[in-house]
């Protein structure tokens, strides 16, 4: 069969109007007067700045997980005695490479309140919708580039989100050329290294501790499912973020699944990928890629992601009684696809 991928330009209009349709059916809650409790804690402004060895003390005492994780496992300095790390700390944040991140992140997250905001709102949803769970505690820090969000648990038991700030300096920091080595700095990923893609980033990390990962030797349909739930999830802890940020996209790219979502579908049902097991046919539908094999050259990467959040859009629709904790518990894909009476049109 002729898949017909629509490419060139696109009727914006028409893109705009079933888009806000598509929005205008989903109500969204008022959470102003849900109650959150958090704690934003910066270790990057306190551990490696003046009075190194006092603030390392005071960390140690106060927030003695986060420490450890931080010194041991973020730092490299598993293999170093406590007597030393304070010394080698000092010595770290004088040197020239670390002190020109500091004033990056201090330049771009010295006021963290819009985004303290943000988080705010995330948890006030999160907290409507999921009220046994406690609300996590922020700790920003400085990593040398080594690592974006980690979930925790801190001393007291209670979910805590560490945010690497280092991360999400893009365009000021060219991420590909500290290491063209690296996937992980490939353009069309950190081009999302940014201020905007922050907060939903850090709520995912602590979102996929809730859904789990997909069984061994899962098929494209359990990764599509289950990547559209983790989607889903963010949609309603985050509504008023924009699609693009949401499936981090480019906007032309978000435009393009949009335009041919039936397309897409059609392609996956036709080269009978969706009961596949094997990974290596359809890896780059469901993890990040910078395109989709067989699609387009605008395609982008994980559009299997892009129509299992849209399958899991339409079983909502049609289970209106079912909470996100019901969603998550249900783990059969097949059946959630059947249940949606999922069927795009074409555009």
């Amino acid at each position: 069969m002729r898949h017909l991928f629509i490419s060139g330009a696109f009727i914006l209009i028409s893109i705009l109007l079933t888009h806000c349709s598509q929005k205008a059916e989903e109500s969204i809650p008022d959470v102003s007067d849900e109650t959150v409790a958090f704690q934003l804690f910066r270790a990057d402004q306190e551990l490696l700045k003046d009075e190194v060895t006092e603030s390392l003390k005071t960390w140690k005492d106060d927030h003695p997980v986060f420490t450890e994780i931080y010194l041991k496992r973020i730092l490299g300095f598993d293999e170093v005695s406590d007597e030393e790390i304070p010394a080698l700390l000092e010595e770290m944040a004088q040197d020239s490479g670390i002190q020109h991140i500091i004033h990056l992140v201090d330049s771009v997250y010295g006021d963290f309140g819009s985004l303290e905001a943000g988080f705010r709102q995330a948890f006030q949803f999160a907290k409507f919708y999921f009220p046994e769970k406690e609300t996590p505690d922020l700790y920003t820090f400085i990593s040398e580039y080594t690592i974006a969000n980690f979930l925790f648990a801190d001393n007291h038991g209670k979910d805590a989100l560490g945010i690497g700030l280092d991360f999400y300096l893009f365009p000021e920091v060219d991420y590909k050329a500290l290491d063209p080595s690296n996937p992980i700095f490939s353009d069309y990923l950190s081009r999302t290294f940014t201020k905007a893609h922050l907060v939903r980033k850090s709520m995912e990390s602590w979102i996929d501790d809730w859904v789990g990962s997909v069984p061994a030797q899962g098929q494209l349909l359990d990764y599509m499912i289950h990547n559209g739930k983790k989607l889903y999830i963010l949609h309603k802890l985050l509504p008023y973020e924009q699609d693009s940020i949401l499936h981090e996209y480019t906007g032309e790219q978000m435009s393009w699944c949009n335009k041919n979502e039936l397309e897409i579908w059609s392609y996956f049902i036709d080269q009978k990928l969706l009961y596949s097991n094997d990974l290596r046919q359809f890896n780059k539908y469901v993890f990040p890629s910078p395109t989709s094999a067989g699609m387009p050259e605008i395609a982008p990467g994980r559009t299997g992601n892009f129509i299992g959040y849209r399958v899991v859009q339409a079983y909502m629709h049609h289970h209106p009684e079912m909470s996100l904790q019901q969603l998550i518990t249900e783990t059969d894909s097949r059946k959630i696809l059947n249940e949606s009476k999922y069927k795009p049109e074409r555009q």
